[in-house]
């Protein structure tokens, strides 16, 4: 064997030893990501935008070019092509910085820019010794190859494995979240739904108490995620707090449960009329309210029965073999599930407005006059006012 050959044989092996360590540490770093993925209930998490993918499958086109070319010897016009996958790479960055990602805000940017960083190294070692090293070009034609490989394999994980369209965001939210009391199928009938009472929303009769909207239309997205994110007092259904993608996801998600969403008319959420009372006429507001009140309201509320209600545990509406049934809620003491501090004459009259879905409390609005429902709104939140002798225990509906 010739000095010549002895060298480059060690060259050979040096670099294949090289190529070995780095490969291991994408490896790792692969692991990372995969354990991140994994573990994340939508992706890109944390409400990260997703990178654009024009400029990686421009950049991988080039690069497979650049290889294409470099096994045919051609080392000028494979520079050039890498020159172009640098600058591509380079506009994709400006792009993923404007759109917000970057490698502090979360955890996508904060891998998506490792995995970039550490391959645009390789990138830069690769072409400088293409330039550079050609007495060795054997070693740097394995090392250019060895980065076209990897950079193949990281857009596929990176890019398009990442590509979750937004049923399937929404399904892992709904797992995450949701899925305990509602279930797999959206049907209310979830591991932790036994004993609940109220019981969870059965999601596939798109029958919402509390949408705002006139009675039987679907509620809008605005409503569905108010619920989501604002809770329902006294009930399992807790205060939720989601990045305003992930609130789109899971109610797009909710929506296929039911076919009454592709078919049934969305309503307009109600919104409260101007206040013919205020503050200075408030008491006028109590004592008109208090009227319309015993016309309207005491035969359910004050007169208080169990009422089966159109929700079924058991079977379908159709044939339900196990009803719900529920006692109309005391509004002295009991509470109430969408009325919240700060905000109570506001929500009252949206309630009192709108009515509740499957319950026996209609929509009021546009069959009262305005005073009506402003002052029976008036009215109930006096009654809130002294909570003595309440039973802190009792839940209401």
């Amino acid at each position: 064997m010739t000095p010549t050959s002895a060298r480059e044989r060690t060259s050979f092996i040096g670099m294949a030893v090289f190529l070995g360590g780095w490969t291991m540490l994408f490896v790792a770093l692969l692991f990372v990501w995969a354990d991140v993925r994994l573990t994340a209930h939508a992706w890109p998490p944390d409400g990260e935008a997703r990178a654009p993918i024009l400029y990686p499958a421009i950049a991988t086109v080039l690069i497979a070019a650049s290889s294409w070319l470099l096994a045919r010897g051609r080392v000028a016009a494979t520079v050039i092509c890498g020159l172009g996958f640098v600058t591509v790479q380079l506009l994709g960055l400006a792009a993923l910085w404007r759109t917000g990602v970057t490698p502090s805000s979360g955890r996508y940017g904060s891998i998506l820019y490792t995995f970039l960083a550490l391959h645009g190294l390789h990138v830069a070692v690769g072409l400088a010794g293409l330039v550079l090293a050609r007495a060795t070009q054997r070693n740097w034609r394995l090392f250019w190859h060895f980065v076209g490989g990897v950079w193949i394999v990281l857009f596929a994980v990176l890019f398009l494995a990442g590509c979750n369209n937004q049923e399937a965001r929404g399904r892992q939210t709904y797992q995450q979240y949701c899925r305990p009391c509602h279930g797999d199928n959206g049907d209310g009938h979830g591991v932790s739904a036994v004993g609940l009472r109220p019981p969870p929303r059965d999601f596939t009769q798109a029958m919402f108490k509390f949408g705002h909207v006139e009675i039987p239309q679907l509620p809008p997205d605005d409503e569905l995620k108010r619920i989501i994110k604002n809770g329902l007092n006294g009930t399992a259904m807790h205060p939720w707090d989601l990045s305003e993608r992930e609130l789109d996801d899971v109610v797009q998600y909710l929506k296929t449960f039911s076919p009454r969403w592709r078919t049934d008319k969305i309503g307009e959420a109600i919104q409260p009329s101007p206040d013919p009372f205020g503050p200075a006429r408030e008491k006028e507001g109590i004592a008109h309210g208090e009227a319309k009140f015993g016309e309207l309201c005491a035969n359910c509320h004050v007169r208080r029965e169990l009422k089966t209600t159109e929700f079924c545990l058991r079977g379908t509406l159709e044939d339900c073999k196990l009803s719900v049934r529920e006692l109309p809620p005391d509004l002295h003491c009991d509470t109430l599930r969408t009325i919240h501090p700060g905000s109570e004459l506001y929500d009252l009259y949206r309630i009192i407005a709108s009515g509740i879905n499957g319950a026996s409390m209609p929509t009021w609005k546009n069959r009262l006059p305005e005073v009506d429902l402003w002052g029976v709104a008036y009215y109930v939140r006096s009654l809130r006012a002294d909570q003595t002798g309440c039973n802190v225990s009792r839940t209401g509906q």
